[in-house]
């Protein structure tokens, strides 16, 4: 099997990319555990331009291992024309701990990603790979202001059962806004996100044994690793005025509900603003198998003659 490291522009766009997820994943469910564990979702998008995709999202995990994989299938009219048939992409993340690295598969491409958890929370290598995106930021701070991020967050006080589990019901809500000095236009995206919990659904107990561990250890705050970590990651400010909400919402995440959406108003300053409005995305997660038999480690190997980068 090949094998080659990478640096440079090739491998920092997968890398920030990579980041976003990984890391919350990782420090969410990795750890030891009693039992293996398999969580199968139905996953289904939305997206304003790829249009929509329906995906098997599985997350298992056992005593030194743990991995996520998704199969999509891109059944948008649009895709299927510009492909000539209903597109399917599988991606899957290993996440092995005796090796203390996160192995993430390319099929597309036949190649294996290679990220040492210590990358994970080596704060200079990430602002490293940050950095090679600074450039644009620098030369264009000037013109646009980015507004503090506006967060809420409500719990309901009636239950709901979602595929057999009583679950709380937690709302969040948040808007990004940015001003365009130069064209007097703001650009504000508005993120919705409502989720089902339930701390009947079994595994569950672990599940949140090892992100409480995992938060601990790393300094971080348990909240962001949790079910709100979508929104939260845009939010630099403290937790303290949504603590109380956030403890509430405990509970594996029976369903989720997002949606994305863009406001572009032109002449914002003006006695005649015009709003634009879009929907870029809605999202619908909702867990339909729980399987608790042993996970075969046959599993975990890789697939034959992919070439092995580790990005540095």
């Amino acid at each position: 099997m090949k094998q080659f490291k990478a640096d440079g522009h090739f491998v920092n766009k997968r890398i920030c990319r990579f980041l976003v997820t990984a890391v919350v994943i990782f420090l969410w469910i990795s750890g030891p555990c009693r039992a293996d564990a398999l969580f199968v979702n139905d996953y289904q998008v939305d997206e304003y331009l790829l249009g929509k995709k329906e995906a098997r999202l599985s997350v298992g995990f056992t005593r030194q291992s743990m991995f996520v994989e998704k199969t999509t299938r891109f059944t948008g009219g649009w895709m299927k024309r510009f492909f000539g048939e209903v597109k399917e992409e599988k991606v899957a993340t290993f996440f092995l701990l005796a090796e203390n690295q996160i192995r993430e598969i390319d099929w597309q491409n036949n190649r294996i990603y290679v990220f040492p958890f210590d990358h994970l929370t080596n704060i200079k290598w990430i602002k490293e790979k940050k950095d090679a995106y600074q450039g644009v930021s620098e030369i264009i701070k000037d013109r646009y202001k980015v507004k503090v991020p506006q967060l809420s967050i409500q719990i309901r006080k009636d239950r709901e059962t979602i595929q057999g589990f009583v679950c709380r019901v937690a709302d969040a809500h948040l808007r990004l806004e940015t001003v365009d000095r130069k064209k007097n236009a703001t650009s504000v995206t508005l993120v919705d996100q409502t989720l089902w919990v339930s701390e009947a659904v079994p595994g569950f107990d672990d599940y949140q044994k090892f992100h409480g561990h995992l938060a601990r250890r790393l300094g971080l705050e348990a909240e962001r690793l949790g079910c709100f970590n979508f929104i939260l990651r845009y939010w630099d400010g403290s937790l303290g005025p949504i603590h109380e909400q956030l403890s509430q919402v405990r509970g594996y995440p029976v369903q989720t509900r997002l949606t994305v959406r863009a406001q572009y108003t032109t002449g914002a300053d003006t006695d005649t603003p015009k709003t634009i409005t879009k929907q870029l995305k809605s999202e619908a997660v909702t867990l339909k198998e729980v399987n608790l038999q042993k996970i075969d480690p046959a599993f975990y190997g890789d697939p034959e003659n992919f070439e092995i980068i580790f990005p540095e």
